[in-house]
């Protein structure tokens, strides 16, 4: 068995068995998501330019690649100061599709950080939504707590949708797996 199939317990406490209570059907989303976190935002400024949510919604891989690399462009900063004026107002439940690539990245990078199972330097593409999340080898139920920067995107992007984005840099702790998703916990 590999060290992936390996991580957490088969059973989800009962902290966690409310967990899917806590999101919208996709009728719902965007009034769920101007509730928690940010309305839907538009795709433009003024119809001139993109906004910076939709840049993150389309462009997460090169965003993702310059936090890797180092990289301190203007756009990127711009990202950021967007991604952390946005928080969510109470505890909410997020769902993310990783692959099997990923997800033993996420562990190897974690190896070293006391408190955390998994720890991903970029950005989270997420959704709001069970079920909308990528299809994946592996899927994450994220407890987010309040107050934790994650912007709403939307489908600003018509591959993720319901799509809302965590911080670059989340450390999770894995509490439990159950038959589809690993349950973790942000910490940070």
């Amino acid at each position: 068995m590999s060290t992936v199939l390996k991580i957490g317990h088969f059973f989800m406490p009962a902290n966690a068995k409310n967990w899917d209570d806590m999101t919208p059907t996709p009728e719902h989303a965007d009034n769920f998501a101007a509730i928690q976190l940010n309305e839907t935002p538009l795709a433009t400024i003024n119809d001139i330019r993109y906004s910076a949510e939709y840049i993150l919604a389309n462009s997460t891989e090169t965003l993702n690649e310059h936090i890797c690399k180092g990289y301190d462009l203007p756009e990127d900063r711009e990202i950021a100061a967007m991604v952390a004026d946005h928080t969510c107002r109470n505890d909410i439940v997020l769902y993310r599709g990783v692959s099997a690539t990923s997800l033993r990245s996420m562990m190897s990078n974690a190896r070293t950080i006391q408190g955390v199972d998994l720890y991903d330097q970029g950005y989270s593409i997420c959704s709001i939504v069970r079920g909308y999340e990528d299809s994946s080898d592996y899927h994450l139920r994220i407890l987010v707590p309040a107050d934790s920067e994650v912007v709403y995107v939307g489908n600003l992007n018509p591959e993720h949708r319901y799509a809302a984005v965590l911080h670059s840099g989340i450390g999770l702790k894995v509490v439990s797996r159950d038959k589809l998703y690993i349950n973790c916990k942000l910490v940070w």
